[in-house]
């Protein structure tokens, strides 16, 4: 096995959960402003593959961030946190996908798995065992961003639900989202090159 680092520090248990509410706030506010704004243009029936789209979305998010250049979620890397291998180097699509499928394992342990990285060396949960993979500190940890963050996607269903739910919200929605869409239609149709005329010399 290749050495660890030199002077590597391990994200513990709290600052990892930080990390994790940053990240559901912000998936939860692109979800639900997507939704809101698919609201406004398409029926009820026609929701589904939007619905979809989110889930794989949602599913999808984690895996491929940690997988990616940056080694992190966007709230990991708000808090200062990367996800690697024993030797410092980014882990592939497939493990990190295999990571969060052996999230199963952790909540299934009653949540055991995920209270393990409290009291681990190496602060790995029990689908960072299974996965050989290692939370690490790479930067400053901004923990009042992340609480707004997580604040604001967690404060979201308030404002949201509402508008989703009232059809006169959601009438004035689309209202709204008709007449931009007129208005730019009529400038467009205004100033077609074909009735623009050109000063003669």
């Amino acid at each position: 096995m290749t050495d660890e680092p030199a002077g590597t520090q391990y994200g513990g248990l709290g600052i990892r959960l930080l990390a994790l509410a940053a990240d559901l706030g912000l998936v939860f506010l692109v979800a639900a402003a997507l939704l809101v704004g698919a609201s406004t243009v398409l029926a009820a029936d026609d929701l589904a593959p939007v619905a979809l789209a989110l889930l794989a979305f949602a599913l999808l998010y984690w895996p491929l961030m940690q997988a990616s250049g940056l080694e992190a979620t966007l709230g990991k890397a708000i808090i200062g946190l990367k996800v690697t291998r024993f030797d410092g180097r980014r882990i592939s699509l497939l493990r990190s996908l295999w990571r969060e499928l052996a999230k199963v394992f952790s909540v299934a342990t009653v949540l055991l798995g995920y209270l393990m990285a409290a009291v681990m060396p190496r602060k790995q949960a029990l689908h960072d065992l299974l996965a050989a993979t290692y939370v690490v500190r790479d930067g400053p940890a901004r923990v009042v961003v992340a609480l707004a963050v997580a604040a604001a996607g967690f404060a979201l269903p308030l404002v949201v639900s509402p508008m989703v739910a009232d059809p006169k919200a959601l009438a004035a929605l689309r209202s709204t989202a008709e007449q931009m869409k007129a208005r730019a239609e009529s400038l467009i149709t205004r100033y077609r090159p074909d009735k623009l005329t050109l000063p003669r010399p």
